[in-house]
Formats: C-alpha cells, sequence, structure tokens
C-alpha cells in the first residue's frame, strides 16, 4: 500500500512534465553551441525520471523560433541533475522555422478557457493568433493575468510553448490584441492579411432558415500566394454561440471573410478551434497541388454573399 501511495504521489508530481516530445530552449539558454538545463527545471526532469536517458544518448531539442534535431547529444548530468547537452555541428540553430499556413483569430473566451487554448492552438499550429472583442466578450476578459503589464506575456508564451513541446515544433505563434475589433478590421487587418494571399474565412453556427453556408473545404485558394510567399488560411472563430447578428456578420463579410460553418450545433470555442484548424490545416495542405483557380472562382472568394438575417425576424 505505501508503495502504491508512493507510485502514485510521483505519478502526480511529474505529471506535467509528460507532454514534453522535444526539449525546447530560448537563446539565453544556448552557449556556442552547448545547452544548459538546470536540474530543478521540468525539462531535465523529464529528461532523468521518464527519459532516464543516460550521458552518450540522444535527445530531441529545439531553439524556440529556431532550428530543431534530434540527434542532440546528451554529454553529461551534473550531480544535481543538471542537463549538458551539445547540438550537431552541422545544424543552423538560428535558422528560422516554417511558419504554419493558418492563423486564428479568436474572440476573446474566457481566462480560464483561454488557458486551456493557447496550448492546443500552438500544437495544432498557428502563424498568427489574433485575440479580439466582440459584443459578446465580456470586457472584464481583458483584465486576466494573461494581459497584465508584469508577467501577463511570460505566461502566454509559456503556454504556448507547452503546446509546441508536446507537437515538436519550434515556431512560437505570433499573438496581436484587437480589443477594438472594428476599428482593428479598418486599420489592421489588410496589412497582417493581404487579400490576395490569405483566405479569410467566417466560422458561424448554420442557423434555421438560412441559406446553407459554405464547408472549410469550399474555400479556394488566394489568387496571390504563389507571387507573395505560401498562400494561407485565417479562420474567425467567435464567441461561444457565435458572432452578434447581424452586424458582426456584416463587418467580416464586408472585409472579405467566407461564412462557413461545422453545422447547427453550437460548439463552446475550444472545441471549434480545434476542429476548424483541423480541416483548416487539411485544406492548406493541398493547395499547392491544385490547378491555379479561374478568375470566376476568386471573385466568388473575393466578394462572399451576405445572409440575409432580416428574413428571420
Amino acid at each position: 500500500m505505501l508503495v502504491s501511495r508512493a507510485c502514485l504521489l510521483t505519478s502526480l508530481s511529474l505529471a506535467h512534465v509528460r507532454g514534453l516530445n522535444r526539449l525546447l530552449f530560448d537563446a539565453h539558454e544556448l552557449s556556442g553551441r552547448t545547452v544548459r538545463i538546470p536540474g530543478e527545471d521540468r525539462r531535465a526532469q523529464h529528461v532523468n525520471t521518464i527519459l532516464k536517458r543516460s550521458p552518450g544518448d540522444t535527445l530531441r531539442v529545439g531553439l524556440l523560433d529556431g532550428a530543431p534535431t534530434d540527434s542532440a547529444l546528451l554529454s553529461a548530468i551534473e550531480p544535481d541533475g543538471s542537463l549538458i547537452i551539445e547540438l550537431p555541428a552541422a545544424l543552423d540553430v538560428c535558422a528560422p522555422p516554417p511558419v504554419p499556413r493558418v492563423d486564428l483569430l479568436l474572440a476573446l473566451p474566457r481566462p480560464l478557457q483561454l488557458e486551456r487554448i493557447l496550448p492546443m492552438v500552438s500544437q495544432l499550429g498557428v502563424g498568427t493568433l489574433v485575440l479580439a472583442g466582440a459584443r459578446k466578450v465580456e470586457l472584464c476578459y481583458w483584465g486576466s493575468h494573461l494581459f497584465r503589464e508584469i508577467g501577463g506575456a511570460e505566461r502566454t508564451r509559456a503556454l504556448l510553448v507547452d503546446g509546441l513541446s508536446q507537437s515538436g515544433e519550434t515556431a512560437v505563434p505570433k499573438v496581436v490584441r484587437a480589443k477594438n475589433f472594428r476599428r482593428w478590421c479598418a486599420h489592421e487587418l489588410d496589412v497582417l492579411f493581404p487579400r490576395n494571399q490569405v483566405a479569410r474565412v467566417l466560422a458561424h453556427p448554420q442557423r434555421a432558415g438560412l441559406p446553407p453556408h459554405g464547408r472549410v473545404r469550399d474555400i479556394v485558394e488566394p489568387p496571390g500566394g504563389s507571387a507573395g510567399g505560401p498562400s494561407r488560411m485565417l479562420i474567425a472563430v467567435g464567441p461561444e454561440g457565435g458572432w452578434d447578428e447581424p452586424d458582426e456578420i456584416e463587418l467580416l463579410t464586408h472585409h472579405g471573410f467566407t461564412l462557413i460553418t461545422l453545422g447547427e450545433r453550437v460548439l463552446r470555442s475550444d472545441i471549434a478551434v480545434v476542429s476548424l484548424l483541423t480541416l483548416a490545416h487539411d485544406l492548406v495542405h493541398t493547395w499547392s497541388n491544385r490547378p491555379t483557380p479561374s478568375a470566376e472562382s476568386v471573385a466568388t472568394v473575393a466578394q462572399p454573399a451576405e445572409p440575409d438575417f432580416a428574413s428571420l425576424v
């Protein structure tokens, strides 16, 4: 019984390190081609207790926003458990990783829910995460500890890095705030997400009585992707219950967003985000193998039809 309880306590204390499929480190932890991870760090605990590696073994590591490798050498383990890791000589450590071709515009969820969503977003892969205000977003959400001047950015980054450690990638999503959503759409949307390079997609539940919305698979690759870099997709996910009808729907369609749906069910934000990002990555992966879209299909995507909400009144 005592042995079982001890095993349980050990398991619980180390539960937070089981998601490390790649050991990630910041530039300040790198000296030449050597990385030292302190023994009290959860990464060192993972190597010593879960992986049970010994000097001479190889590790999967990566510099955040730099190059990953599966062949780093664990050269030594110090008495306090600290790790000394040597990177391969041929590795260009600072080479930037590929940026995911899917971006997310997310109406700000409740703080606890945002903490759950951030690691999911980086696991699935997002280039830029825009956290936006909306009519159904309560102002108090912006007072979350994740937005505090002291420690907020570090906590947000730590949650994103947790997701990257799970997926094994190194590209940290860029986080943008759009508290005044209407102003952001007018002044910053086109700068960050040019229409000719980024397909803009608006996710919203299908309402009874409205014409059927499209699906993610129906989105056409933007025409300027090949000339200005890889084509991308920006998905707008609203608050739980959806975007405000009709104002926010009309605002987004006015700015070139194509209305799509996952069906009539009203999903929680985290479920919607995971489902939509998965479908978006699957589609974007096929774009490079598709024929160039015709002028007619491009025009259809560039000027989506606005739903007739007045018919529901």
